[in-house]
């Protein structure tokens, strides 16, 4: 039984630090969205959508790597990353990410057994 604790430790832990990583790469991308967000009026509100949804292909990688990796760990709710991701890139493309993400995680996980 000790064993398969540190098993499920050396297989959670690098997953933990992905996501601390993906999440560290969105959050230096998203600095001039998160920054217009704090100082908010309703004229800025339109500025806010374009400028969250024009982020490049760089960001969309981070973001599927990012659902892909925290669907593979067990227990672990992924749901607003979820909605930001249909936020940022619109309901079919971000579905179209969502869903890539959950099967790329899912499969990394049957992988892994």
């Amino acid at each position: 039984m000790e064993k398969h604790r540190l098993n499920k430790y050396w297989l959670i832990g690098p997953g933990v630090i992905a996501i601390i990583l993906l999440v560290l790469a969105l959050v230096h991308d998203f600095m001039p969205e998160i920054r217009l967000l704090m100082d908010l009026t309703p004229a800025h509100r339109a500025e806010l959508l374009t400028m969250i949804r024009s982020n490049g292909i760089r960001d969309l990688i981070f973001m599927l790597l990012l659902v892909g990796v925290m669907n593979a760990i067990p227990g672990l709710s992924n749901a607003v990353i979820y909605v930001f991701v249909g936020l940022c890139y619109g309901p079919w493309i971000g579905l179209l990410v969502n869903w890539t993400g959950i099967i790329l995680g899912n499969c990394a996980v049957a992988a892994l057994l």
